[in-house]
């Protein structure tokens, strides 16, 4: 008993720092001071954004992601969460923005220009990724051992290239130990691919938020 009280207390206080754990500062944003986090009801975005007031777009054209992270993890991993943050982005951006939004993955959005439609790109990348440890992970949990994935990226105007959104989060994951029930959650793999859905799920939720799409405000 007083062996499961400890691992308890460690756990609890591992939680409450991987929750405060703040952005690695990776160099790939512009002005990390000057970010302010956003609430999306399940986590924290880390955001900046350049015009004080801003309308959605008709069209978000969500780019191909690209791997910018120390490489502590195999090629192929690096390959196969770029993919699936990009389709992890898309799914969200359905799901949550449709159908105020037009959602596409094609990159030739000339056809929306042209019938006077504003489209803006999300472009991210994957710029900070731990292994963590699996075996604290599986036996004690709350956050001890867990693997992160930091994604960082810049929503801008398709047609100028102007930047608009600047968006950071940073997502720890252990992969649903259950008590030492679930030992996929010794797996790094299957960690970082529920951290790339979480953080996918939270940059969408932060736009929606700062669009205020739960309200009714005109698109551009």
């Amino acid at each position: 008993m007083k062996y499961m009280r400890v691992v308890i207390l460690i756990g609890l206080l591992a939680s409450a720092i991987a929750c405060a754990t703040p952005l690695v500062q990776t160099g790939h944003l512009y002005d990390y001071g000057a970010l302010q986090p956003i609430d999306t009801g399940n986590g924290v975005v880390w955001y900046m954004q350049r015009p004080p007031e801003l309308a959605p777009p008709k069209v978000l054209y969500i780019a191909p992601v690209s791997y910018a992270a120390p490489p502590v993890i195999h090629l192929s991993l690096e390959q196969e969460l770029s993919a699936l943050l990009r389709e992890r982005l898309y799914v969200h951006a359905l799901r949550t923005l449709v159908p105020r939004l037009i959602i596409t993955k094609t990159k030739d959005t000339d056809d929306y220009a042209e019938i006077g439609y504003t489209v803006d790109t999300l472009s991210v990348a994957i710029t900070h990724v731990t292994r963590g440890n699996g075996l604290l992970r599986y036996v004690i949990g709350f956050g001890m051992g867990d693997a992160t994935l930091q994604v960082e990226g810049v929503m801008s105007n398709a047609q100028t290239d102007e930047p608009l959104i600047e968006l950071a989060v940073h997502i720890p994951h252990g992969g649903y130990p259950s008590m030492g029930m679930n030992p996929r959650a010794m797996s790094a793999r299957h960690c970082l691919r529920l951290a790339t859905d979480t953080a996918s799920r939270e940059i969408i939720q932060a736009l929606a938020t700062l669009w205020r799409l739960t309200q009714e405000e005109p698109t551009r």
